[in-house]
Parts: C-alpha cells; structure tokens; sequence
C-alpha cells in the first residue's frame, strides 16, 4: 500500500507525542504529583504510542489512525485540568 508522505511523517510525529506524552505522565508520578489520573494517562499514551509504532513497523499507515489520536489527545489535552481533578476525586 502506497502512503503518502505526510500520512507517513503525522503517524511517526503522533508516535513519538504518545511515548513523550506517557513518559511526561511518568515523570509526574515520581514527582509526587497525582498517582491515579497520572497512571491512566500515562498509560493511555502508552497504549496509543505502541500501537502507531506498530502501525510504523507494519508499515499499515491509514488516515482513520490519525484522525482518532489527534482527536483523542486533542479531548486529553484540552480537558486534561479538569479530567484529572475529576479522576483524583474519583480514586481517592
């Protein structure tokens, strides 16, 4: 399957924002910061980072990947203050 070119460089820069994203997540947790909204984060990206990255080393690039993860951290992003006030609230 021919991809192209920007699909191929948005798959890897969204890869590489998911792993950076739950190493961020990770760091937090060792900072003493919230535990349980860090660790469903942190392992949302996680989860996200290795299945793009297998997407890389299959080389099965498709644009409805793209789309979910940029909504997706677009929502988390966007939300992420009151998402993790509400996950603390929730677990504690």
């Amino acid at each position: 399957m021919s991809s192209s070119k920007f699909l191929v460089t948005l798959t890897r820069v969204l890869a590489y924002f998911s792993l950076f994203y739950a190493i961020l997540k990770g760091i937090a947790i060792f900072g003493k910061h919230f535990f349980w909204p860090n660790l469903i984060l942190g392992l949302l990206g996680a989860i996200v980072a290795f299945l793009l990255f297998r997407v890389i080393k299959n080389e099965s690039y498709n644009w409805i990947y793209v789309i979910i993860c940029v909504l997706l951290f677009s929502a988390i992003r966007y939300y992420e203050e009151r998402l993790m006030v509400y996950l603390d609230n929730f677990f504690v």
